[in-house]
């Protein structure tokens, strides 16, 4: 799995794979419930909403193997929030549309059952597209108006698993307190090739001065960290280690 993401890094590409598939079913799901709409109106429109509703059902299971690989790569296999709800969506919208394919294939038109059956989908959609922003944006970072950089650089690279500097999938090991943070060379080595399940984050993704700009957000919000051999039991020898990525 590891190789997989070295090959698209090494094509320039060091993000996470499941965002390009998750507008395909997303998009289809609500354009279906659109057209089934429409199709109220005008009959013609009804072959376009089940043909939707196709097309979301199999861009599912790309998109669910996307996640995967992305959820075990960057996150460790960590059951951190908010993967649970979109799992759990995601399980609902996969139900919800073979439901409506069954249903789709009663006559030509759209029935009540049908629409009915797209509105929860819709709904489902929407859950989704906002859970998986909280994986983005909903771990708020501290802040810190003059360092606005660096605080933009944690909030999009590191807050999903260090929320408030603290470390969902290593507990014992935050980034407060962690020796790394006050030091720019120190942090951008560490990033560069840090202990399992973190992964690397390549110039391409995080630049050296943005890791500059990161060390300088760290400073202002929570100190220089602490040197190497202090608070050891607390913070796993100073490192950050098992840290993720958004």
């Amino acid at each position: 799995m590891n190789g997989f993401y070295q090959f698209l890094s090494g094509l320039g590409y060091s993000h996470p794979i499941h965002p390009t598939q998750i507008n395909m079913p997303i998009g289809l799901a609500i354009g279906a419930f659109i057209l089934g709409i429409a199709a109220v109106i005008r009959s013609d429109a009804a072959v376009g909403a089940k043909q939707m509703v196709l097309l979301a059902f199999l861009f599912i299971f790309p998109t669910v193997a996307a996640g995967f690989l992305d959820w075990w790569h960057f996150y460790g296999g960590a059951w951190v929030y908010p993967f649970g709800i979109k799992v759990g969506l995601g399980i609902l919208l996969l139900v919800l549309l073979l439901a409506a394919l069954l249903l789709g294939r009663r006559g030509k038109g759209i029935s009540v059952a049908f629409l009915g059956v797209m509105l929860l989908a819709f709904v489902d959609a929407v859950a989704l597209g906002y859970f998986g922003g909280e994986v983005v944006f909903g771990q708020q970072a501290p802040d810190a108006p003059e360092h606005r950089v660096g605080e933009t650089v944690f909030r999009y690279n590191c807050s999903g698993c260090h929320p408030f500097g603290g470390n969902h999938i290593a507990p014992r090991h935050p980034v407060i307190g962690a020796h790394v943070i006050g030091n720019p060379e120190s942090l951008t080595a560490w990033i560069r090739s840090p202990a399992p399940p973190m992964p690397a984050f390549p110039p391409a993704r995080i630049s050296d001065d943005r890791a500059r700009e990161l060390s300088a957000y760290f400073g202002a919000v929570w100190g220089k960290g602490q040197e190497r051999g202090e608070g050891q039991e607390g913070h796993g020898h100073g490192d950050m280690g098992g840290g993720g990525h958004q």
